[in-house]
């Protein structure tokens, strides 16, 4: 009996599990048919679109035409050869023609499009020994210029290089305790010519030889000092880091132009008869930067982490140069529990929390101070029939905001990690609050400012909050 009570136990075993693998099989069955549904009417629906948009009418002569059941809509374009060829400078005029009229199937449009053209070799040079180019109507023949002609008689030159470098030291002090220095350079150079001599391409003249020439001159530094001390005791892990960064950019820039020339056979630019412009300007910004970081587990299941950063840019006034950002992080691996060791399809699970701060200083380098233009002008004592007294004057081209200070960002996190199957399967879930503060843009100004009023020059200000989840 004891026997026959056994056997029929783990024939309804058997059974139970049959009717488990037919609910699954039925499951997956069923979520199959929904896919292959939806992707049919999709291909269904978008086939149908397609056929519909061919059945509309084009527009016919820039003239929006409306589809009607009882009006059919043809387009004919007739093509009429005047010759077989087309002679040099040779000028083919025809008409636009356009033909509207009734008959039982609607409404018949006929339109015959024909050009006009300026037939042009752009490898011949006439008497003068100038290059051909567009005559006439420039409406009709347009007014490119020659791309042959520009190709041999004017001559653009670019030049540059690039050069990075670095060089790194590190130094073991005691067992765990590491000194690391590391320096590097990027170093650019940018020159510009462009020379082009006088010349008249049919009704493309240009009475003066222009020259221009622009050179740009960079450099970047960099000087970071890490102080790292990595320990282990028993089942706790220790590392601690301080350290410094430094950065720093230089650009300098120098332009000039001019034009005419006594003699075309000199391309220099001091042989030039006048000084059409002239400029150069100069621009630096460094960035000072102090971090510190501390790092504590134990025995790989729970997990500690703190950081802060003090970075001072000379980009802010020095009232408000530094900003500060902590953070903060927690974590528990729940996997490495004892609890955790019988729990086979999970390889990996970790739960995870953290706070942290991060800041934004991508404004110009001197939104502190006010921009001067030496280019203003003003006039006294000016009447009628008398000549007007202009006087140079200097005047704040931009409006600055000393109190500009660093734009931060703020983000609280809290996640899941978790992997099956010894990490075949993993899959990370987050959820997380990000606040935007102070955000650095750019306000419009008044036009009783007396400044520029364009949108790039508006003084840049700590407005607005953005938050994001």
């Amino acid at each position: 009996m004891k026997g026959i009570f056994r056997m029929q136990s783990r024939s309804e075993i058997r059974k139970r599990k049959q009717e488990k693998q037919r609910i699954i099989l039925g499951i997956i069955i069923l979520i199959l048919a929904i896919l292959i549904t939806i992707i049919t009417a999709s291909i269904i629906s978008k086939n149908t679109a397609k056929e519909v948009a061919a059945k509309e009418p084009e527009s016919l002569a820039g003239e929006f035409v409306n589809s009607v059941n009882t009006q059919n809509f043809e387009e004919d374009v007739n093509e009429e050869i005047i010759e077989n060829s087309i002679e040099e400078n040779e000028v083919v005029e025809n008409t636009v023609t356009e033909e509207k009229a009734k008959n039982t199937s609607g409404t018949k449009y006929r339109l015959e499009v024909n050009c006009k053209q300026n037939v042009v070799n752009v490898y011949e040079k006439d008497e003068n020994g100038e290059y051909a180019g567009p005559t006439g109507n420039a409406e009709w023949n347009g007014n490119a210029l020659n791309p042959v002609a520009i190709i041999n008689e004017q001559s653009y030159r670019m030049k540059g290089f690039r050069m990075l470098s670095n060089i790194s030291l590190e130094w073991e002090i005691i067992k765990g305790l590491k000194f690391k220095t590391t320096g590097g350079a990027e170093l650019g150079y940018d020159y510009n010519n462009s020379y082009i001599p006088k010349y008249k391409w049919g009704m493309n003249e240009s009475k003066n030889t222009m020259q221009s020439i622009a050179s740009v001159y960079e450099q970047l530094y960099l000087w970071d000092n890490i102080l790292n001390y990595d320990r282990s005791f028993g089942k706790h892990k220790l590392n601690a880091m301080v350290g410094t960064s430094y950065q720093e950019y230089k650009k300098e820039s120098v332009s000039a132009a001019g034009s005419g020339r006594a003699s075309e056979l000199t391309t220099e630019l001091d042989n030039a008869t006048k000084a059409t412009d002239v400029g150069g300007n100069s621009l630096r910004w460094a960035l000072m930067s102090y971090m510190t970081r501390l790092h504590y587990s134990f025995d790989d299941r729970y997990l500690l982490t703190a950081t802060f950063r003090a970075d001072g840019s000379s980009k802010f006034g020095k009232d408000n140069r530094f900003g500060f950002f902590p953070s903060f992080a927690a974590a528990w691996n729940v996997a490495n529990e004892s609890f955790m060791q019988d729990v086979k399809p999970i390889s990996q699970l970790k739960l995870r929390a953290g706070y942290g701060q991060t800041g934004n200083q991508h404004i110009g380098s001197y939104t502190f101070a006010d921009k001067l233009s030496v280019n203003g002008v003003y006039n006294f004592g000016s009447q009628r029939g008398f000549e007007s007294n202009l006087v140079d004057l200097i005047y704040p081209y931009l409006l600055s905001n000393p109190s500009i200070r660093w734009e931060a960002v703020e983000q609280y996190n809290v996640g899941i990690d978790i992997g099956f199957l010894q990490n075949r399967i993993v899959a990370n879930i987050d959820f997380y609050k990000k606040n935007t503060i102070d955000m650095l843009t750019k306000k419009p100004v008044p036009q009783t400012s007396g400044t520029s009023l364009e949108q790039g020059d508006w003084p840049p200000v700590n407005i607005g909050k953005v938050l994001n989840r």
